[in-house]
């Protein structure tokens, strides 16, 4: 029988397998806006952020629903964010929707304006004659509460038709006609929003969530093997933090991490190759992975898809690159691997165990600076 990772009898740390793409959005999001990095772009901002906000209802683990609420629960408190969420959504509704481009077009009942569609939603007959409104309030996003209910205030306040017009070009009434007007009044809104750069800086706020989960970490007597998946996952949000956290990272991904299958190896391609091994395994009590070849291919490749290792790049994020890089060869090359690795003669378990020894040791042997 299955068990229930997020059970309070569990790790808190555990991660399943429909959280993992959910997660790498944040570590998207935090390679985006490394840290002392600024942007004007407030489009690119809020397209993320969406992407982080529709994520959430699916993340279930405890602690990474700390790190999303780390940044939503300031960013809500950031001057008119709410608003210039729902410009943003509105504005680029008008770019994606176009009236020519809604598949029940033949069949509206009655053309109001664009804020009109975007808030109440399209309303057309259908093949019984019955009325049917489709994608209504289209400017909720999926969460966490606090941001979701900041959207709907607004939305409440200004329903179909009466949006602040500082804000809003309900655009013409005319079918078809108004898109280029809208988007340039929408552009202008933006661009003259004064908070922008405190918006962004938020998202800094998310290391210091991670900073207390790896200091939690460091304190457990033995860390389960569930939970080395989430520090993988930690490790390539710390190393585009602060300095502090970056050097951390730096530190850790070189320590010397001695097995008896791999003697004299660096921590972090001791980290790469345990998580491989429990993903692979289908021994593990959870029953949730036990992944084949392919499986781990595309794990290695979607986690190394979003660690930034351009200019700039922290050592400790091209560590973690070159190490899911080596995995990603070996996975290539030897179909069997990590379960059966021609590199030692140890079974599997033996090997796990062995490993995570390892790296509990190696993990405390580096202090987190204050």
């Amino acid at each position: 029988m299955a068990i229930n990772l997020h059970d309070e009898a569990q790790t808190v740390y555990a991660l399943v397998p429909e959280e993992l793409a959910l997660l790498r959005a944040m570590l998207n999001f935090q390679n985006t806006y490394r840290d002392n990095v600024t942007s004007s772009d407030v489009g690119k901002f809020f397209t993320i952020l969406e992407s982080l906000s529709d994520a959430y209802p699916g993340i279930k683990n405890p602690k990474c629903q700390g790190w999303f609420k780390s940044l939503f629960d300031e960013l809500v408190k950031v001057s008119k964010v709410d608003i210039m969420y729902q410009v943003f959504r509105y504005r680029r509704y008008v770019r994606d929707t176009g009236v020519e481009d809604c598949w029940d077009h033949r069949g509206e009942t009655q053309w109001h304006n664009w804020w009109y569609t975007y808030h109440h939603g399209w309303e057309y007959w259908d093949q019984n004659d019955q009325t049917t409104r489709i994608y209504p309030e289209v400017g909720l996003p999926g969460g966490p509460d606090n941001w979701r209910s900041k959207a709907q205030a607004v939305l409440d306040k200004w329903k179909d038709n009466n949006p602040e017009a500082q804000y809003i070009d309900k655009g013409a009434v005319k079918e078809r006609t108004g898109v280029a007007a809208v988007h340039k009044f929408e552009d202008d809104v933006i661009a003259k929003w004064t908070e922008k750069s405190s918006a962004i800086a938020k998202t800094k706020l998310i290391c210091t969530a991670q900073k207390t989960d790896l200091q939690a970490l460091q304190q457990l007597n033995s860390m389960d093997s569930r939970s080395y998946l989430f520090l993988l996952h930690l490790l390539i949000g710390l190393s585009t933090g602060n300095t502090k956290m970056a050097t951390f990272v730096n530190k850790l991904v070189i320590v010397r991490t001695d097995t008896d299958a791999y003697p004299e190896e660096k921590f972090i391609n001791q980290l790469t190759y345990f998580v491989l091994m429990y993903l692979g395994d289908a021994r593990e009590p959870d029953e949730k992975y036990g992944w084949n070849n392919g499986q781990l291919q595309a794990f290695v490749k979607d986690l190394k898809g979003i660690i930034y290792t351009g200019e700039g790049a922290s050592p400790g994020a091209q560590a973690i690159a070159r190490s899911l890089d080596l995995q990603l060869r070996l996975l290539t090359s030897i179909s069997s691997y990590p379960l059966i690795d021609p590199e030692s003669s140890q079974p599997l378990s033996e090997r796990k165990s062995s490993t995570r020894a390892a790296l509990n040791k190696a993990l405390k042997s580096i202090t987190i600076e204050a």
